[in-house]
């Protein structure tokens, strides 16, 4: 049995925190001048880049785990259960966004997760968001995490049999494709009248993180010391190279590049925001024992134990919060802090109510005779 990383554990658990930060704006507009500076601080890099690549990362040591010791008929047994909860996750969360767009006035606040949610009926509408026809902005990670997650046990095949660089490659040439627009071509093969929102973020172009996620996670598992090779010249290059996209994030010396320019594009992870995550992951590996004491903390810990539910549901507070505000909040900087905290200790609350919940949903599992924590 495999500890717990707590080092993967504790940056997933502060991406939690980072990316409740970044959302706050669009849900308490106040907060909009006072988070907005914190957006992407590194260049052309956001946390939800961090969550992909670890997702792939743990996916990677859990399944490779699972097939050696039990097998491929368990590997595919709880990457389907697994699925199956991320599913179920998503359709609760989703499901209860829609009732609150259909209780409160959307005039209360600003309802950026919701805009299209009043286009049908409730029942049409939860039907939408069960089949993954409609899938509301800030939760369609999850529905793209689950799909992944079906096709892990054959990439993780591949990988035991060492054929690291045509699951590379295969996964690249998807990418490549996001880049001319595969999504839109194939979305325009289905007729309109299903209403089809596929969220924000392009499957095929951000798949590319989660299969070098699960490459790293595999070598991690099946070798014996670090396998990361130690190239002097690689960091110095990747710390170069960082520092210029940095540069060119927050326009330093006055040159920049367009946000909306297709290479730094975050729907379809463009060239140089990939490669600015790449170098920034490894200077991270590269300097893990020197940012370990910085971000190591039982608190990010347990925000990470209990993922899936945190992430799902970590708009709820907020929503509940600008609800009772009536109005956007004061400039502050006392009562913006405050606010920060206040939604920031909403994920601790959730973490812990899926803990309670845990146990009654194991027992689920086990006599439907598919175990899969969630």
């Amino acid at each position: 049995m495999v500890k717990r990383n707590e080092f993967v554990d504790s940056w997933r658990g502060l991406f939690h925190v980072l990316l409740l930060i970044d959302h706050l704006p669009a849900v308490l507009l106040g907060l909009s001048s006072f988070v907005g500076g914190f957006f992407e601080p590194l260049g052309y890099v956001s946390v939800t880049e961090g969550f992909v690549f670890l997702s792939g990362y743990v996916s990677g040591m859990v399944y490779t785990r699972v097939r050696q010791a039990q097998g491929d008929r368990a590997m595919w047994r709880k990457a389907l259960g697994r699925a199956r909860d991320i599913y179920l996750t998503y359709v609760a969360a989703a499901v209860l966004l829609l009732l609150f767009s259909r209780a409160i006035p959307a005039s209360a606040f600003y309802w950026e997760a919701s805009s299209g949610l009043g286009a049908w009926s409730t029942s049409t509408m939860g039907l939408k968001i069960m089949l993954l026809l409609y899938q509301p902005s800030f939760l369609e990670i999850l529905p793209m995490y689950g799909l992944l997650l079906l096709v892990t046990p054959a990439i993780i095949k591949q990988l035991d049999r060492r054929n690291y660089i045509s699951v590379f490659c295969a996964s690249l040439l998807v990418w490549v494709a996001a880049q001319y627009g595969l999504r839109e071509k194939l979305l325009m093969l289905v007729p309109e009248r299903f209403g089809l929102s596929c969220g924000y973020f392009d499957m095929f172009g951000w798949q590319l993180l989660f299969v070098v996620g699960l490459i790293c996670g595999h070598r991690t598992y099946v070798s014996e010391k670090p396998w990361l090779v130690n190239y002097r010249r690689c960091s110095v290059l990747a710390y170069g190279m960082a520092l210029l996209f940095f540069f060119l994030r927050h326009n330093l010396f006055g040159i920049s590049i367009d946000r909306n320019s297709h290479w730094v594009d975050r729907a379809s992870l463009g060239p140089i925001r990939l490669i600015d995550f790449l170098c920034v992951c490894l200077l991270v590996a590269r300097f893990r024992s020197y940012l370990m004491p910085y971000i190591k903390w039982n608190g990010f810990v347990f925000l990470s134990k209990n993922s899936l539910q945190v992430f799902a549901f970590h708009l709820y507070p907020m929503y509940l919060i600008a609800l009772f505000l009536k109005e956007p909040p004061s400039g502050s900087p006392w009562c913006q802090t405050g606010l920060i905290l206040l939604c920031v200790g909403s994920l601790f609350l959730i973490a812990f109510l899926a803990r309670l919940v845990r146990p009654w949903f194991l027992r689920i599992s086990e006599d439907s005779g598919c175990r899969s924590p969630i």
